[in-house]
């Protein structure tokens, strides 16, 4: 599972924080394919994932970021089109970005968690089946 931990900090908390979650991104206790931190200082917001090592998500990339965007995900997202020469990560933000919240629900299925940050707006969902919950 893609595990992710997504803190908003203040100047005063920052360096607290990142060395809190690097050292926990380190820790996980599961094969790890890629771990990271990454701070978006223009916004306040810290983004931490561990990735699993897996054969199902093309280059075990389960996380997308493009300047003060991302997308992040756990589970198998299906969709129609689906290039496997590409990060999945990438080719959904690029889904969610074209067709918003709604339209990405009518064009993805499959047992997945996802989170988005798109411009001002932070979304985080789940597929409606109730077999990906989110925590």
């Amino acid at each position: 599972m893609n595990k992710i931990q997504l803190v908003r900090y203040t100047p005063s908390t920052r360096d607290k924080v990142l060395h809190r979650l690097r050292n926990m991104s380190e820790a996980m206790p599961f094969h790890v394919g890629r771990h990271f931190v990454h701070e978006f200082p223009k916004i306040g917001l810290i983004l931490a994932c561990v990735e699993p090592a897996t054969q199902l998500i093309p280059g075990s990339q389960h996380t997308y970021i493009e300047g003060d965007d991302f997308l992040t995900f756990d589970g198998v997202p299906l969709f129609e089109g689906q290039d496997v020469s590409r990060p999945w990560a990438q080719r959904l933000f690029e889904l969610f970005v074209r067709y918003g919240p709604a339209g990405f629900f009518d064009r993805v299925m499959g047992d997945y968690c996802v989170t988005v940050k798109h411009g001002p707006r932070l979304f985080a969902f789940g597929d409606f089946a109730g077999l990906c919950p989110i925590f």
